[in-house]
């Protein structure tokens, strides 16, 4: 028959060694953390004292990549914008509309060519072939329109230049 005092001790040795244990596994812990806090220590103290670059100085140089950056992109926008300023007013459409305005000579030999920037502004340039003669125009074009009268040639010329984008031009 086992005794009081025999479950006591049995248990006590049980209890202890349950304890050695949690010892020995908090004890791996401890040396677990002391080596990592050794490497931020040695990696702090190469940081501080300029090791192969000291974070100050890691820290000033992204500075000055991101300013160089930053003006960098505020020079191109800059320029983006001045691009932007003078294609617009540069010629971007250009049409051919060839026709016959007389009724005895043969062919379209006459044409009107329309020389457009984005604003539906440029100059139109006629042809008008007879069998004598062929006679040159230029007309002034100011947001699709002029201040001398259009052909019908001239008006589609104008119309198909621009394209759909601006149909409020050359009406």
């Amino acid at each position: 028959m086992v005794t009081v005092s025999q479950t006591l001790m049995v248990g006590l040795v049980i209890g202890l060694a349950i304890a050695l244990l949690l010892a020995c596994g908090a004890l791996a812990a401890l040396l677990r953390l002391s080596r990592q806090v050794d490497q931020v220590r040695l990696a702090s103290q190469a940081l501080s004292n300029g090791g192969l670059h000291g974070l100050d100085q890691v820290l000033r140089e992204q500075e000055l990549h991101v300013r160089h950056v930053d003006d960098r992109a505020s020079d191109l926008e800059r320029r983006s914008v001045d691009i932007e300023r003078r294609l617009a007013g540069a010629i971007q459409h250009i049409n051919v509309v060839r026709f016959n305005p007389f009724r005895d000579t043969g062919g379209d030999q006459s044409f009107v060519i329309a020389l457009l920037d984005d604003e539906g502004s440029g100059v139109l340039v006629t042809a008008l072939h007879s069998r004598a003669e062929t006679r040159v125009y230029a007309k002034a074009v100011t947001e699709g329109g002029s201040d001398y009268p259009l052909t019908d040639e001239e008006l589609a010329a104008i119309r198909a230049a621009v394209g759909p984008r601006r149909s409020d031009v050359a009406r």
